[in-house]
C-alpha cells in the first residue's frame, strides 16, 4: 500500500492524464498550427523537467502510433 502511494503522486497522475488526453487528441483532426503533442512537449519541459520532459511526448507519439498504424515514412 505504501508503494502505491509513492507511485500515485499528484505529479504522476497529472502526467498520466496528460498522456491519455494527448493520445486521444491525436485521433481528432486538429486546427492548423495547433498540435497537442507540441503543447504537451512544451508543458512537460517546464513542469516536469529531467527525463520525463523527453519521455512523455515520445510515449504519446509511440502509443498513438500503435493505434494509428506505423507507416513506411517514419524515421
Amino acid at each position: 500500500m505504501e508503494k502505491l502511494k509513492k507511485i500515485l503522486t499528484p505529479k504522476n497522475l497529472l502526467a498520466l492524464g496528460l498522456l491519455v488526453l494527448a493520445v486521444i487528441l491525436r485521433f481528432i483532426p486538429h486546427i492548423p498550427n495547433f498540435a497537442p503533442v507540441t503543447a504537451l512537449a512544451l508543458f512537460a519541459g517546464v513542469y516536469f523537467g529531467g527525463a520525463s520532459a523527453y519521455l512523455l511526448p515520445l510515449a504519446v507519439m509511440f502509443i498513438s502510433d500503435i493505434f494509428l498504424g506505423f507507416h513506411s515514412t517514419m524515421l
